[in-house]
């Protein structure tokens, strides 16, 4: 009767730890796709009111799961079905590949331009303002037309 409980208990032991395996990977296969409800959330963590979308979505991947199919074979049905978008990291081939280059390639061409201005304005000769003997003339012709002003009270 010892054995048995012990045996039983080993049962559930490792039924629970393959359980909490599928929960993982299904963690984790949820979070690498976006639920197509709009919300522009992780399929994991949709949280949209009344979302039509997720639970049909969660089920497909439960079933797949179940039927013993890879991770990447999952990722695969999905993009068959819901097309490139359904990913939240894209893939690394084709014109998926600019997703990756576009955000390096903008900060350093930023940069660029950023050193080549300043370097611009540094190399530009400085030229001093109202050095030259200054003209009164018209500050005194100013003065005088302020003197026959006279306001309206």
């Amino acid at each position: 009767m010892k054995l048995f409980r012990n045996a039983f208990i080993a049962i559930l032991l490792f039924a629970a730890l393959g359980r909490a395996e599928d929960l993982e990977r299904f963690k984790r296969l949820s979070e690498d796709m976006i639920c197509t409800c709009s919300c522009q959330q992780a399929l994991y963590e949709c949280r949209m009111p009344a979302c039509g979308f997720r639970p049909g979505m969660q089920a497909e991947v439960r079933q797949m799961m179940d039927d013993g199919k890879s991770d990447e074979q999952i990722r695969a049905a999905f993009v068959a079905k819901y097309g490139p978008t359904v990913l939240i990291v894209p893939g690394t081939h084709g014109f998926d590949i600019t997703a990756w280059i576009m955000p390096f390639a903008a900060l350093i061409i930023g940069a660029l331009a950023v050193v080549f201005v300043v370097y611009k304005w540094r190399t530009q000769p400085v030229v001093a303002h109202g050095s030259g003997p200054v003209d009164t003339t018209l500050h005194d012709r100013v003065e005088e037309e302020l003197k026959k002003f006279t306001p309206e009270d």
